[in-house]
């Protein structure tokens, strides 16, 4: 019998960061892909100079890149709706990438009930970075399903950054879901 694939897009904002957003796009071409499939979907936040990024990454998944005139803020993760199939889509930031392919087993055992599934998010200096709450995920470093995240609009315009984690949240538990917080999946924010 045929393994199921787990499909992802890594759904990641920038501004004015081109560095960094090299090295996360770096980190995510050296992950192991064997049993999973998986896109990159970068959203320039109006940067002033446009960032380079590669149609395909040294694994082979494949980059797309969305340029904005204006900064959109975290709802920029909203350009993702209707523009991919993936089953889930990982929140990343252009300083944030997964540590290591553990993210695909975390979300290929994912119950149907979770709608979201929370990183172990480390900075450079090893410390932990945690939501305010324990259903509040960091969104340098969450899974959320597409179809639920595209059935709630995605990421609320009006909140800009930092806070738009704490509503998110609540919506998708008011939906019904649940946040998982799973360990295998790991991301350093540097």
């Amino acid at each position: 019998m045929a393994e199921h694939r787990t499909a992802v897009c890594f759904v990641v904002p920038t501004r004015d960061r081109a560095e960094d957003l090299a090295l996360t796009l770096g980190a995510i071409g050296r992950l192991e892909l064997s049993w999973a499939s998986a896109e990159v979907f970068v959203v320039d936040n109006g940067s002033a100079r446009v960032p380079l990024a590669p149609g395909v990454l040294a694994n082979g998944v494949p980059v797309r890149l969305e340029c904005l005139a204006f900064n959109e803020g975290a709802a920029a993760r909203n350009r993702v709706i209707g523009r991919t199939d993936a089953q889930w889509l990982v929140m990343l930031d252009d300083d944030s990438h997964p540590v290591d392919a553990g993210l695909f087993d975390a979300l290929r055992d994912a119950d149907p009930g979770t709608h979201a599934v929370s990183a172990d998010v480390t900075l450079c200096d090893g410390r932990r970075e945690m939501g305010g709450l324990p259903e509040v995920f960091v969104g340098c470093g969450v899974a959320v399903r597409r179809g639920v995240y595209e059935s709630l609009d995605g990421y609320d315009p009006s909140m800009g950054y930092y806070a738009e984690e704490y509503d998110l949240a609540a919506r998708l538990m008011l939906a019904g879901g649940r946040v998982a917080f799973d360990p295998r999946f790991r991301v350093e924010h540097r």
